[in-house]
């Protein structure tokens, strides 16, 4: 699984283009079809967030089994309504380069169709890539960038599950160096974007503090403050985020242009594919499974310690 440098297709290569470039073209179209897809780009771009850093914090107190049943519902079906918008934002994004957009109720109902595709694709991918970063790092690197425009298949050309992560494969062959450093460049750069967004956000905070503290009004101070956050976090979710999926996507369409010509990976080649994958796969559902039971055992033996301590500092007492 490592990277290939043929170098038969060191004359072609140029054709990709650089990191500035992409960014540009995608800035062009952010700006050419924000306003019809504007609440795709923000409901789409929430995604990120998921509750991914740790729900159990919100259950840290004394609640009722209702209350708790209701509060994880309510996660549930806002994380998969966000899913769902970042799907139909990912395929009204292809239909727009197809010409074949119709509306935003037309990419919702597309991305329903897609919906479950979408995430044992996800599943897949994050197995996979978990297994083979649990070897030494650097082949799970190398996978990553292999099965990169994984989703992008299947948004894009309608293939499913290995069939996209193969697809992905072959479009990345040979290109492989060139994939990974336009991504991250191209990441840095939208980095360095956001970095300067905060880095003015905290000018005008500062300046406001400082108007805020003139009027001696605490009221006026946190409606700046409120302001500038909703602000700074349009600018995320509805600049940056669409940003950088955008860029995301013009390395795909780029990269299918350059390759169209090109012969395809032949049928014992891609089934060696597969079965990288496959045993990435398992290796890597295994290590989720031994970490799943190693969480469950700490929380209960650390639970069973301090019930433990308790107990004793309650006998000790009596």
């Amino acid at each position: 699984m490592e990277p290939q440098t043929n170098q038969s297709s060191l004359q072609k290569k140029h054709i990709l283009l650089d990191p500035t470039t992409l960014i540009i073209q995608a800035w062009a179209f952010y700006k050419a079809n924000v306003k019809r897809l504007w609440p795709l780009f923000i409901l789409g771009s929430l995604d990120m967030l998921s509750f991914r850093s740790n729900p159990v914090k919100i259950f840290s107190f004394e609640m009722s089994i209702w209350v708790v049943v209701l509060i994880i519902t309510a996660i549930i079906i806002i994380s998969l309504l966000l899913l769902l918008s970042k799907i139909a934002l990912w395929k009204s994004i292809s239909d727009v380069r197809k010409g074949q957009f119709v509306s935003i109720k037309d990419s919702y109902k597309k991305a329903n169709k897609l919906f479950w595709s979408f995430v044992l694709l996800n599943i897949i991918v994050a197995l996979s890539t978990f297994g083979a970063l649990a070897l030494l790092i650097v082949p799970g690197i190398i996978l990553l960038v292999y099965v990169i425009f994984s989703r992008f298949e299947l948004i894009d050309s309608g293939k499913k599950d290995f069939k996209a992560i193969l697809g992905s494969w072959e479009l990345v062959r040979d290109y492989w160096w060139g994939i990974l450093w336009r991504s991250f460049v191209a990441g840095l750069m939208i980095g360095l974007i956001v970095f300067a967004g905060f880095f003015a956000l905290g000018i005008v905070v500062a300046i406001l503090i400082f108007i805020a503290y003139l009027s001696h009004s605490l009221i006026v101070l946190s409606v700046f403050i409120s302001v500038s956050i909703v602000a700074y976090a349009a600018f995320i979710f509805g600049v940056i985020a669409p940003l950088g999926l955008l860029t995301s996507f013009e390395l795909y369409f780029n990269l299918k242009s350059v390759r169209a010509n090109d012969k395809l990976a032949d049928e014992n080649t891609n089934k060696n594919r597969k079965n990288k994958i496959i045993v990435t796969m398992i290796l890597g559902g295994l290590i989720y499974v031994l970490l799943f039971v190693s969480g469950i055992a700490l929380a209960y033996t650390v639970k069973r310690n301090i019930y433990n301590k308790t107990h004793q500092t309650i006998t000790t007492q009596i």
